[in-house]
Parts: structure tokens; sequence; C-alpha cells
């Protein structure tokens, strides 16, 4: 959106931290501490400076929609005290309450592709998706995007190496991409690793091993779907390796190397015996130049030969479900009859259709978040009358 870009870019485009018109920066691979809460609260303080009229209520979430001959009409909340208070709506309710992954019910009901794997947050219960059913919306039909992945164990998280599932057995063409391993996760054996959610105490999917030699800096350009990242840069996801390693999660870091295969799959948890039959199979592969196995393009296949090993072992969880309430051009929430439940937006992951198919498309960056900022200033400016 030119007219959101436009805002954006006076709003934050400097990265000062003395500014306070710095609202939020996250960078595309690594730790994000700050979130798109922290964002919130920033802007709302800001503008409260500029409107000291603005009333604000936190804590204070939405148990109910209040309807009037067909049309929303305000929304009740509940305080912390338990106290409920009537919010009427002037004009409209806008409904930004993000996704539903940790509602196992929905997730059961709209996305079980999701259901044996962790989620990366939490509080996303998709009280916004039964407000808005409740008040005569329409979820959009089965089929709901999922965004997955694991950029915290290590990077190179897209090159397509060798892939083992936690029994050390090979699973997939590597070339299919980072977007869609999740797909091919689903069917692969649970695992007990750190950084378990609640629902999956005795583990989950989502685990696999990434796995090469030291010769990966020699390879040819086109052998990297991104590129090589030196040794260097590498050890600080090596637990142990780098003292006070910037810029990484260190509770989620998860990449090792080793002199020895058998030592790697000691360290990555594999069953030596088998992951060795792998790379052997593999290297075959390699030698004879055509992935008979899976199909990987040649260019992707190099043999697993020079010491030291390297793997990763890589956690895809959940990030956000980016399906829900039907909705228009303009946000408007769509009953069964395709038509808007007068008085009601749907905004961000909330709303949908959008991305029309299962997986969330990485290959676009900062698409989920440009969605969400530019159909949540629509859906404010449609309900002023202003389009």
């Amino acid at each position: 959106s030119g007219d959101f870009t436009g805002l954006w870019q006076d709003r934050g485009s400097t990265y000062d931290y003395g500014d306070d018109h710095c609202y939020f920066w996250a960078p595309w691979i690594g730790p994000k501490p700050l979130n798109v809460g922290n964002a919130l609260r920033n802007i709302v303080d800001n503008v409260r400076k500029e409107h000291p009229n603005l009333e604000v209520f936190f804590s204070t979430p939405a148990v109910q929609l209040v309807t009037e001959n067909g049309r929303v009409t305000g929304v009740i909340g509940k305080d912390r005290d338990g106290c409920y208070t009537l919010f009427r709506a002037a004009k409209a309710v806008i409904l930004a309450t993000g996704d539903y992954t940790n509602n196992p019910a929905m997730v059961a009901r709209w996305c079980p592709d999701i259901a044996e794997f962790d989620k990366k947050q939490f509080g996303k219960t998709g009280d916004g998706h039964v407000l808005a059913v409740s008040a005569g919306a329409q979820m959009e039909p089965v089929g709901h995007t999922k965004m997955m992945h694991d950029f915290d164990s290590a990077l190179m998280f897209e090159e397509p190496c060798l892939y083992l599932n936690i029994h050390g057995e090979r699973f997939t063409n590597e070339y299919n991409g980072f977007v869609y391993i999740g797909n091919r996760l689903r069917d692969q054996p649970a695992y007990k690793g750190s950084m378990l959610d609640a629902d999956h105490p005795d583990g989950s999917k989502g685990w696999y091993c990434a796995i090469y030699d030291s010769s990966y800096m020699d390879w040819d350009k086109a052998s990297f779907v991104d590129g090589p990242v030196p040794p260097f840069v590498m050890e600080k996801f090596i637990p142990g390796a780098v003292e006070n390693p910037q810029g990484v999660f260190r509770n989620l870091i998860d990449l090792h190397r080793c002199d020895t295969l058998e030592q790697l799959a000691a360290e990555l948890d594999l069953p030596c015996e088998t992951m060795l039959a792998s790379v052997a199979r593999y290297n075959q592969l390699c030698a004879q130049g055509c992935d008979t196995d899976f199909g990987k393009p040649a260019q992707y296949l190099h043999p697993i030969m020079q010491p030291p090993f390297w793997g990763a072992r890589k956690h895809i969880r959940v990030s956000a479900e980016v399906s829900g309430i039907r909705t228009n051009a303009y946000a408007q929430a769509l009953g069964a009859d395709g038509k808007p439940v007068a008085g009601l937006y749907c905004a961000g992951n909330l709303g949908g259709p959008f991305f029309g198919g299962a997986d969330y498309p990485f290959h676009q960056t900062g698409l989920s978040l440009g969605r969400c900022y530019t159909f949540g200033m629509i859906a404010a400016k449609h309900a002023l009358g202003r389009l």
C-alpha cells in the first residue's frame, strides 16, 4: 500500500532508539526482543501525547459484541477485577485480535496440520474469531494458511544440504524449500527436545537435522539458495563455542561441528548406524550426479566427506495461523450471504482470505506485517467514511 508506506516512512523510518517515533524494528533473521505488542504500546503512548482525550483500557479483553437491529454497535470488555464495561461504537467495531494458534479446539477444527507442532508464541486464543462469528460473520473455509519456521538454531536455514529426521533417515527432496518443510515434517517422527510447549510434554513434530561438510565455502554459487555463511559467523550458533554470542537466543542455538560423523551423530542425538548409512547413500547419489531417491537437482548434491562436519538440529514451530474471518477489500466482516456484517471490521491475522494456500509465502519478506498494517488503516478509513 503506497498510502501506508508513506505513513510508515513518516513515523518509523529512523532506527535511532532515542527517537520517540521509532515504534518497532525487528531483524529478518535472529532474535526479536521487541514484538508488535511493544510497538502498539509505543504508538498509543505517542498518540495520547497529541490527543489527551484518547482513553485506553489495558487488561480489558473484549468478551462480547453488542448488536442492535443486525448491526454491531459496541463491545463489552472485562477488566482484571472481573468488572464489565460496555463500549458503544460511534462508527464501527474493528477487531484486530491476532490468530488462534494457542486454541487447541480451533486448531483441530480449522488447521489440524499444525496440531502436533510446538507454538512459538502464546496468548493467540482466537477470541476475535469467536466474537466475529457470534455476530454473524463467517470463517474462511478449511485450508487455512500456516506460518512455520526456525530461524534461531542456526543460519543457512534454507540451504538444501542433507536433511535427516530424528531417526537419522533422509526424508525429502531438500530443494522443496523452507516454506513447505512443515508439510513433510508432519509425517515424520516426533522428538522430545528443548522448548516444547505445554501441549506436547512428551515430544513434538517439526524436528530434523541439516548436515554438510567443511567444503561448503568452496561450493559454486549456484549450489546455494541464499548463499554461504563463513564459519566464524556460524560459530556463534554452536553452544559454548563463543563466550558471549551476540544476536542469538542462547537457549535456541543448536549447531554442531565435529571431527567425525560418529561424534556429530552423538551431538545431534541421532542413531549413529542409521545416520552413517544415510550419509553413505547420499554420497553415492552425489557421486553419480543424480538423486534417484528424492529428485533433488544435481547442482545441490555435495558429498559429506571433508571434516570437520557440520550439523544443525532444526525445530520448526508455528509462528502464526494467518487465516480467519472472511472479509472484503475494506476489511469488513462478511456473513453467510457474502454481504458485510454492518458495523464490524476484522483486520490483521484475524481477517481473511488473503494468502490463498496452506503455506505462508516467505518469498515476499514482510508480507504478513504489511497486510496487517495496511488493512488496519483501510478498516479505520472506511469506518470513518474516508474510503
